[in-house]
C-alpha cells in the first residue's frame, strides 16, 4: 500500500505543476492491503490515469484483516484478532480461504416458515414447534433474522425468542418497509426464514460466528485450518473524491475483493435494487429516503 501511495504522491506532484497527461501506474503481483479508501480526485485523474496489474501474476487490492493467531477447542478454530479488526456493528461475511462466506446459518439449508404473524403484522410472529434450537441464549452473541418478502428481504437483530408458551420471535423494530405491503403476511401466509450468527447455528464446516468476550472469530473446522479475514473498508477506491466527474480511469488485471457489507446498527429492510431503509439501534429508521448499499 505504502508503494502504490508513494506513486500516486509523485503523480500528484506533476498535476500541480500543470501536467495532464496519461499516466500509468504498473502493479506488480501480490495483495495490496488497504488501511484507508484511495482517492482519486479529478485534479490527479486529469486526461487519463490507468492501474494496470501484471499479466505474470494475480494483483489483489483488498482491506481484509487476517490473524495468524489460532487455537483449536472442540472442533473449532479460534481465531484471535484485535478488538477495532472486527468492526461495529460485527461483520456478516468475512473471507474463508479467499471465499465469501457467511455466518453460522440456521437452518443449514433452505428456509423455515412462520406459523402466524403478530397481531401488528410487523413486530414478530409465531414460529413452528421444533423449528428453533431450545438453547437459543440471545446473551452468547448476535442472531439476526433474515426474511423473504416477495422480492426482497429484512435483515434485522432478534430481539426475544420466548418458547416456553407461544413459540414468539420478536425482531429489533418491525419487519418489512415503511409501505404497507412489505406486512409479514401480504404476499403469503406463511412467508420463508432463517436465522443468522448465533454461536449455537455453527455446526457444519466453514460456519462461523464471533465471540466479543474473547475477540475472537470461531470457524468449524474439517480437516484443515483456513485462512479467514475480516473486511475493513466500504469503499477501495473513491474515483472523483472531490464531487467531479472523472474521465480516462482505468483498471486492468486486477482484483478488488475484502469490502465490509455495511450492516446498520439496528439492521435494515430492502426494497429492492439495494434500496433499503436502514434502522438505529433501536430499530428506528434514520433516513426518510432509501439509500442504496455500497458496491
Amino acid at each position: 500500500e505504502q508503494g502504490l501511495r508513494a506513486i500516486l504522491a509523485e503523480v500528484t506532484v506533476l498535476r500541480e505543476t500543470g501536467d495532464r497527461s496519461h499516466h500509468s501506474i504498473k502493479l506488480t503481483p501480490g495483495t495490496y492491503q488497504l488501511t484507508h479508501p484511495i482517492d482519486l480526485p479529478s485534479t490527479l485523474v486529469a486526461d487519463g490515469l490507468s492501474f494496470i496489474g501484471d499479466p505474470a501474476g494475480k494483483v489483489v487490492l483488498t482491506s481484509a484483516v487476517s490473524s495468524k493467531r489460532f487455537r483449536i477447542e472442540d472442533g473449532k478454530v479460534r481465531y484471535r484478532f484485535a478488538a477495532k479488526e472486527i468492526p461495529l456493528p460485527t461483520p456478516r461475511a468475512i473471507q474463508v480461504n479467499g471465499r465469501l462466506q457467511s455466518s453460522a446459518r440456521h437452518p443449514n439449508l433452505g428456509y423455515l416458515r412462520i406459523e402466524s404473524a403478530s397481531p401488528d403484522r410487523r413486530s414478530g410472529f409465531q414460529f413452528r414447534a421444533g423449528d428453533l434450537p431450545n438453547d437459543l441464549d440471545l446473551t452468547l452473541g448476535e442472531c439476526d433474522l433474515v426474511f423473504l418478502h416477495d422480492w426482497s428481504c429484512s435483515r434485522l437483530p432478534v430481539a426475544e425468542i420466548e418458547t416456553s408458551q407461544s413459540g414468539r420471535l420478536t425482531t429489533v423494530g418491525p419487519i418489512g418497509c415503511q409501505a404497507d405491503h412489505y406486512a409479514i403476511d401480504h404476499f403469503e401466509k406463511n412467508p420463508r426464514y432463517y436465522l443468522e450468527g448465533h454461536p449455537v447455528f455453527a455446526d457444519t464446516a466453514g460456519e462461523w460466528y464471533v465471540d466479543r468476550h474473547t475477540n475472537e472469530l470461531v470457524l468449524v473446522t474439517g480437516s484443515e485450518t483456513p485462512t479467514v479475514a475480516i473486511p475493513q473498508l466500504q469503499q477501495l477506491i473513491i474515483a472523483g473524491a472531490d464531487g467531479q466527474s472523472v474521465n480516462g480511469l482505468r483498471f486492468e488485471n486486477i482484483t478488488f475483493t475484502g469490502t465490509a457489507f455495511p450492516m446498520p446498527d439496528g439492521g435494515l429492510s430492502a426494497a429492492q435494487a439495494t434500496m433499503h431503509e436502514p434502522r438505529d439501534d433501536k430499530g428506528h429508521r434514520t433516513t426518510s429516503n432509501r439509500p442504496t448499499l455500497s458496491a
